[in-house]
């Protein structure tokens, strides 16, 4: 018997490829989709924490500046500073319409989304996008009333409330 029939052919080592190729191309946007998930799911943890030690902080103290982290009467995990966190003055807290973000990134291409909540807990999203893309990333986390607005540039940012 001959010793060159015991392998693989290479039409077989194609198909493995191929194969092995195909649930890539599948998986690869779902583990994209769970990675976005879970970073906005991270972000609505801290965010109603934040938005309550900024109250308290405006109460005691007033003025027209908003607080930074560090002078806010609360631990902030330190997986949480890994997001652009800020938030709108006291003067714009005290009044209503004031808002605590969260911005992070969501592609290597330069894309952010900035999450949002203001004082009355309802949350927002915006995003930057290309002024030819149609792909939503802050449709992907939930939200669906949105308004795209363009700028003289090449970039636009929807805008999305709950």
């Amino acid at each position: 018997m001959n010793n060159f029939n015991k392998g693989f052919t290479l039409i077989e080592l194609l198909v493995v490829v191929l194969v092995i190729g195909a649930l890539t191309s599948v998986a690869l946007p779902q583990y994209e989709r769970a990675v976005l998930r879970s970073r906005a799911a991270e972000v609505w943890t801290v965010l109603p924490t934040l938005r309550s030690a900024t109250e308290e902080y405006c109460m005691a103290n007033g003025g027209y500046y908003a607080p930074s982290l560090d002078e806010l009467s609360v631990e902030i995990p330190p997986d949480a500073r890994k997001f652009n966190i800020y938030m709108d003055s006291c003067y714009s807290l005290a009044r209503g319409y004031g808002k605590i973000y969260a911005q992070f990134p969501y592609d290597k291409k330069g894309g952010y989304v900035t999450l949002g909540l203001d004082m009355s807990g309802s949350k927002s999203c915006t995003e930057n996008v290309s002024r030819n893309s149609e792909i939503s990333t802050c449709r992907k986390l939930g939200f669906e009333n949105g308004n795209k607005y363009c700028g003289s540039g090449s970039s636009c940012s929807w805008s999305y409330t709950e």
